[in-house]
């Protein structure tokens, strides 16, 4: 038996080489665009390692101290020099104390770094500033609420809210 074998005419063969080359390259660009697009990838953040830089720790100020305002970056110019009273107080991620602290003149409050504020050694008491009244609202099932006055000195009183709106 003869065989026969088919020889494709150098035309074809030529596309077919051609097609495959263009394919080739397809292939290879889109694999450097593919590398390039992993490359430009954002990877999601990894959690913080920068320490916060923890300074020595302070006492803190003691409620209701008398102190005054030095200068310090970052405190107003028209709060320097004056004196006031700490109401309030919080410790920052570095170990530092910010005061809440009611200045003589000024209806505000400011809040001051500890390293802003010097204390004159002069703790007033909490009843110099407030009464000792304490107020809680009590509410029943049924929605209905009862102001409850505390006294630090006995002499709890109740009254329903609705005779106080009615007598202001």
């Amino acid at each position: 038996m003869a065989q026969t074998t088919t020889k494709k005419p150098d035309k074809i063969r030529a596309r077919s080489q051609v097609a495959k080359k263009k394919l080739e390259a397809r292939r290879i660009v889109g694999l450097r665009l593919a590398s390039q697009a992993l490359k430009r990838r954002v990877e999601p953040k990894k959690p913080s390692t920068k320490k916060i830089r923890k300074r020595k720790p302070v006492a803190p100020l003691p409620f209701y101290a008398e102190v005054h305002v030095k200068q310090r970056s970052g405190v107003p110019d028209e709060v320097v020099g004056l004196g006031g009273v700490i109401f309030g107080r919080a410790q920052l991620r570095n170990g530092q104390w910010s005061y809440s602290v009611s200045l003589q003149g000024l209806a505000e409050s400011y809040a001051l770094p500890h390293a802003a504020l010097e204390p004159t050694g002069e703790v007033f008491q909490r009843s110099d500033f407030y009464k000792g009244e304490a107020v809680k609202i009590l509410v029943d099932d049924g929605g209905a609420g009862t102001v409850e006055r505390h006294s630090p000195l006995g002499g709890d009183e109740q009254a329903n809210v609705e005779e106080e709106t009615a007598e202001a």
